[in-house]
């Protein structure tokens, strides 16, 4: 190797030497030799511009060798020609700042070849200066580096002059990488890999065996390699080489460095490397075996995630970056394949193979299918008139043959191609007639085939087989997504692929036919999810099915919108999926327009609030676009716009917003999963946006002439207008309203809403200083035009809110605003009072603030009271809220004498006296004055008493008052605003209202919040946790439907008093009947039961009292004996035995619970022991594609538990087996379904 003419020698040294490259180089070249060379630390080396700043280009410490002397070494580096002046200036520049003699050795390196180097040093040296003097030159750094292979092949690929048989593992990814499309981030090998990465770094430290790396594809290995250590290890990176002839083996395994070398070639002397002291790592693929040991690494399929994010950080699109990460998880060499430079690579080995590429093809027309779905078996055994067994052994044997690029992936439990696309365009010129015969009856099998049908509440998960007998999800997605598969390869001039195109149009035909003639709706019900993937098959075909449905009395579509959905579409809106297909069409400049008026089309039937925003979303989007404008022409927009809103007029509503603003919701829309529609614009187009906003502008407009009732949806949306939108805007509906199309109600409410945007542009003005607004003296002219001056209603306005009001150009914070205020509204009441009651009255219905409204009357020394207070007998909520508001501020102002007065003249029937009480405020004199009233009319005031309005000292009393007449929602509203407070009510007046919130619960359990009465019993908790009533509240509450947080007072008191708490086990045996309540209420005891949280025998240190325990169980036993049967009274034990502790040997259960275990030998109360701490264990959420790692954790722990208490604990260590068992199983499961879903495209 070292008289390879390709490595880099003295005189290739020397012309770099004049590159400018070098001279940023060349200080790495020196940091590489001196690591690399054995004796040498403490290296501190400037690398590219920093030799340009003051101080040493270089210091290291060393040990001597054959090349460097031992010492303290200094470095300076220069390229120049004139080696000789470089090195005299600087040394004379070092030499001049010593006193006296240096310990340090003075060394100047050069690229160049300087003939006097070694006199040079010489006649330096003896001056003293230094302890010596080295000069090195290209011919002995030459030298240097073949000692030094690592660094020789580095330089030499540098260099352009590769070594032949090794090369550094950085120029073997450099190489890869540059042959990509894009560049492939390093991070991608390790995603996911993390572990793999660690034990790796560990055994290349820890272990001097062989190692090895394994897996699917030899390159990924090398990958995941480089990777680890680019990141973690920079060093060990240097010095790792690729080898692959014996040549360079034999040369790199005598060098005295330690390198890391990676074999690629068969039989490599590894002893003799291993004996060297070199490290040697194996990279192997899935062809050579699964190898075992502990040093051996199996990698894992990447994680999709993290992959993806890899790849954005490498500026790939999202979209894209998901799309490849899935793709690369299915097959890195395919990954690999798909972004190549070389056309040439794209073509992989299993096309040339005409034995199996006729089976391929074939294969290619099914997408995927489940391995262990007979049904699936039994319908590709058909299709490719092979027994399943064969075609495994087919795939298996492709797998071997071609491990680094096979086109069919195993994912989970399901087969599935790894790049779609790829594998139709190699494969479908091999199609035989015979398999185009045979595609309709795989089809029909697939996507028609019965299967009984499932609601949106069936447990039946997606993946799971739909029925006994029936196909899998899976075969029928892929099936329907090879259909547009196939469409877009064979889309085209191809004359030889003009059979496969006429065959998919007589299937797609066949399938909508089938769906739109049949009355009973199963087969839309089968398709529905496939839709968009037939759509973008056969876009044509799939619009006049769709259009001619639509055009029926009853169209078959409207089945959808109130069906039950199936199995694998639990989306309550059974639509979607239909406008999914049409929103994927619009992605065509040739479809678009037709799908998106079939999407309006859609809002005719009955459909739902959600189903019509969606829809209404799915419409604007392809009308005006979302990160790119609509590829709908602007004549087209316009034309459909009108269209939809003559005859969809219920969707005008949503769409105005969502079509000038693209107010809607902002996910990605659906897009064609293989056709070429998609446009590669990123990003909003706004000056095109802009101009189609003020087309479809005039559209509403026109629309507005004709249903002016339609006008706020716009108005609502002046503020965001451009000003000359506004304009215009206003322009046309000042010269709708001129026109008189607007009838009373309808002005009212527009000049409501118009004088709104103006009251709050006067606000906004005087609060914020100046605010420039187009169109706004233009407004208020409008507003002031508009206002409807005979109209009482027109005062509304001065009722709202007072912070939201300018008054004669007054706000809030001014002085003299609420004087002026009070005026204005005094003056409003004024004029409509004399207007006549009915004036009045229509003012109150109007207003949002009623209650206001009667204060200010309160307020007037002059109103129609006799009037006001005979609301109470009315049945607007308004007049009542008036009359009640009246009432509160007119007795705050006047005071008792006023209420007597009132109480004791007969204008006020029975019923509007309580209501007159149930008004008035409470303070102390009106408390005292009720309590001489009638019950009635005591009733009615503390049943609205507004506790909050109580006075700190009066809500004792009151609250006895409550208690004492039954108020008991108010009583707890004003017992938790006192523990609100820091106050600490009486702890019996607390029992003693829970006790009448029970009695009422059971009829109304809305008559206080949830949240009221959980916070009453944590305050009892941490008051009062021993008293002898808590829990018996706990535990009837919780009964009743309330989420008591702990309930510890009730298994404080099971756990003593096991009498009792079977006692309460036999009640609710013996009241239950089929009444819907006496169910609910023993499903909740039976929950407090299985969420057990306290064991009995619970000591304060943490331990449990063994003896304690199984008197307890042995004393619930005997009770429910004659009572409840054996096997759900042990279940319930075995509940209270699952809320154990550690035991003090820290396994779990404690060590007084495997007693009980061993001693009952039940096997109900194992099963419900079992239950129990498997529902508390499997609860909580899980990241997508994490696989079962919480439930791996739990084998584990469980097996080890298992193993240590075989045998003095038996039956608890079998029992702990069965749940490491199960956890398994929902191990596997969840990786299983992880692994299938990140495959996925």
């Amino acid at each position: 190797m070292d008289s390879n003419p390709l490595s880099v020698n003295a005189l290739d040294l020397d012309r770099w030497a004049d590159t400018l490259e070098s001279r940023g180089v060349f200080p790495e070249l020196m940091r590489r030799l001196l690591a690399q060379t054995p004796g040498v630390n403490n290296i501190d080396i400037r690398s590219r511009e920093g030799t340009a700043a003051p101080g040493w280009d270089g210091t290291a410490t060393s040990d001597g060798s054959s090349f460097l002397p031992e010492g303290e070494l200094r470095f300076e580096f220069g390229t120049n020609q004139k080696s000789k002046s470089k090195a005299d200036e600087d040394y004379d520049k070092r030499a001049e700042q010593i006193v006296g003699k240096s310990d340090e050795i003075f060394v100047f390196a050069t690229p160049r070849n300087w003939a006097g180097a070694a006199e040079w040093a010489k006649q330096r040296s003896s001056e003293n200066k230094f302890a010596s003097v080295e000069a090195f030159d290209a011919h002995r750094l030459e030298g240097w580096l073949q000692s030094v292979p690592a660094v020789h092949l580095w330089m030499s690929e540098l260099l352009g002059k590769p070594v032949s048989g090794a090369r550094t593992l950085t120029s073997w990814w450099e190489r890869l990488r540059r042959n990509c499309v894009i560049k492939v981030p390093t991070g991608l090998h390790t995603a996911g890999r993390h572990q793999e990465a660690d034990k790796l770094l560990d055994l290349l430290v820890t272990s001097e065996k062989v190692l090895s790396i394994q897996a699917a594809w030899r390159n990924d290995t090398l990958a995941f390699l480089h990777a680890v250590l680019h990141e973690k290890s920079p060093a060990e990176l240097e010095r790792t080489m690729v080898v692959t002839d014996a040549v360079a083996w034999q040369y790199l395994a005598f060098q005295p460095r330690a390198l890391i070398l990676i074999p690629m070639f068969d039989n490599p002397d590894i002893g003799l490397a291993h004996d060297n002291g070199h490290r040697i790592v194996h990279v192997l693929d899935e062809s050579e075996g699964v190898r075992s040991g502990d040093t051996t690494i199996h990698l894992p399929k990447i994680d999709r995630v993290e992959a993806a994010e890899e790849l954005e950080l490498a500026q790939v699109h999202y979209l894209k970056a998901s799309r490849l990460s899935a793709l690369a998880r299915r097959g890195m060499g395919a990954f690999y394949r798909k972004i190549s430079l070389d056309p040439a690579r794209r073509r992989p080995g299993w096309v040339k193979d005409e034995s199996i590429a006729k089976y391929l093809a074939a294969l290619v027309l099914v997408g995927g299918w489940e391995d262990q779905n007979t049904k699936d078996r039994e319908v590709i055994s058909e299709f490719l008139e092979l027994s399943y067994g064969e075609i495994t052994r087919l795939l298996q044997q492709v797998q071997e043959e071609y491990p680094d690029d096979h086109p069919f992936a195993r994912s989970g439990n399901r087969w599935c191609l790894v790049d779609p696309i790829d594998a139709a365009n190699q494969l479908l010129l091999r199609l035989s007639p015979d398999n185009l015969k045979r595609w309709d009856q795989l089809v029909k099998r697939a996507l028609l085939s019965d299967y009984e049908l499932f609601t949106c509440n069936s447990t039946v998960q997606e993946g799971q087989e739909r029925g006994g007998q029936a196909s899998s999800w899976t075969l029928m997605t892929c099936v329907a997504k090879s259909l547009a598969l196939i469409a877009q390869i064979a889309n085209g001039e191809r004359q030889e692929l003009r059979q496969v195109q006429s065959q998919l149009r007589d299937i797609i035909g066949m399938l909508l036919t089938k769906v739109f003639s049949d009355n009973s709706s199963a087969d839309l019900f089968r398709l529905n999810y496939v839709f968009p993937y037939i759509a973008e098959a056969q876009p044509l075909l799939f619009l006049t099915a769709l259009e001619e449905d639509l055009r029926l009395s009853k169209p078959l579509l409207g089945n959808l919108v109130c069906s039950q959905s199936v199995v694998g579409w639990s989306s309550p809106n059974r639509l979607e999926r239909v406008v999914a297909a049409l929103q994927c069409l619009c992605w065509s400049n040739e479809y678009a327009a037709r799908a998106a008026l079939l999407i309006a089309e859609l809002s005719k039937f009955d459909c739902s609030r959600s189903e019509l925003e969606n829809i209404a979303d799915q419409f604007a989007l392809a009308i005006v676009g979302h990160d790119r404008i609509s590829i709908i022409g602007k004549a087209d927009a316009q034309y459909i716009m009108e269209r939809v809103f003559e005859s969809c007029s219920k969707l005008f509503d949503l769409l105005v917003g969502r079509v000038l603003f693209r107010d809607f919701w902002p996910a990605h829309p659906f897009e064609p999963i293989y056709r070429d529609w998609v446009t590669c614009q990123i990003g909003s187009d706004d000056a095109e946006f802009t101009f189609r906003q003020k087309e479809l502008l005039r559209v509403i407009v026109n629309f507005l002439h004709e249903h002016a009732h339609c006008w706020l949806s716009l108005l609502h949306l002046m503020e965001r207008l451009e000003p000359c939108d506004r304009k215009f805007v206003l322009d046309e509906f000042k010269e709708c309203f001129l026109s008189g199309r607007f009838d009373a109600d309808q002005q009212f409410t527009f000049w409501s809403y118009l004088h709104s945007l103006v009251l709050d542009r006067c606000v906004r003005q005087r609060r914020q200083g100046s605010l420039s607004w187009g169109g706004y003296e233009a407004l208020a002219a409008l507003v002031k035009l508009l206002e409807p001056v005979a109209d009482p209603r027109r005062y509304v306005w001065l009722f709202e809110r007072a912070e939201r009001l300018c008054v004669r150009g007054l706000v809030y914070q001014d002085e003299g605003f609420h004087e002026t205020l009070w005026g204005e509204r005094e003056a409003a009441l004024s004029v409509t009072m004399r207007e006549g009651g009915q004036s009045l009255r229509l003012l109150v219905d109007a207003s949002p603030n009623a209650a206001c409204i009667g204060e200010c009357l309160a307020g007037l020394n002059l109103c129609p009271e006799a009037l006001i207070l005979s609301w109470f007998g009315d049945g607007s909520l308004n007049l009542r809220s008036a009359a009640s508001s009246y009432v509160l501020h007119k007795a705050r102002r006047d005071g008792v004498s006023w209420v007597i007065g009132v109480l004791e003249g007969n204008s006020l029937s029975p019923e509007n006296r309580c209501s007159f009480v149930a008004s008035l405020p409470c303070d102390e004199k009106i408390l005292e004055l009720v309590s001489g009233l009638e019950f009635e009319l005591r009733i009615a005031f503390l049943q609205h008493v507004n506790v909050f309005e109580i006075d700190v000292q009066q809500r004792g009393c009151v609250l006895d008052e409550l208690l004492e007449f039954g108020c008991v929602a108010q009583a707890v509203e004003l017992l938790a605003l006192m523990l609100s407070v820091g106050e600490r009510p009486d702890v019996a007046n607390i029992f003693r209202a829970l006790s009448m919130l029970l009695v009422v619960v059971e009829h109304d359990r809305c008559i206080v919040f949830h949240n009221v009465v959980v916070e009453l019993f944590s305050f009892l908790e941490s008051v009062v946790p021993d008293h002898l009533d808590l829990p018996r509240f706990e535990l009837l509450f919780s009964c009743h439907g309330y989420s008591i947080e702990s309930l510890r007072a009730l298994y404080r008191y099971f756990g003593h008093e096991p009498d009792c708490f079977a006692e309460c086990v036999i009640a609710m045996e013996d009241t239950f009947h089929d009444e819907r309540e006496d169910f609910e209420v023993q499903l909740r005891f039976n929950e407090i039961v299985r969420c057990w949280q306290i064991i009995p025998g619970l000591q304060v240190d943490g331990t449990v009292d063994s003896s304690f325990l199984i008197g307890w169980v042995e004393t619930v036993y005997s009770r429910l004996v004659d009572y409840v049967s054996a096997e759900k009274s042990a279940r319930y034990v075995g509940y209270v035995l699952a809320s154990s502790p550690n035991g003090v040997d820290g396994m779990w259960p404690a060590e007084a619970v495997r007693s009980v275990i061993e001693r009952m030998e039940s096997s109900f109360v194992e099963e419900g022991f079992f239950i129990r701490r498997y529902n508390l264990d499997s609860s909580g959420t899980r990241r997508d594609y994490i696989g079962g790692v919480r439930e791996w954790k739990l084998v584990n722990r469980y097996r080890q538990y298992s193993r240590q208490m075989s045998l003095r604990w038996p039956r608890t260590a079998a029992l702990l087996a069965r749940l490491a068992d199960e956890y398994e199983i929902a191990a596997r499961l969840e990786d299983m379904k992880a692994e299938e879903n990140a495959d996925q495209d």
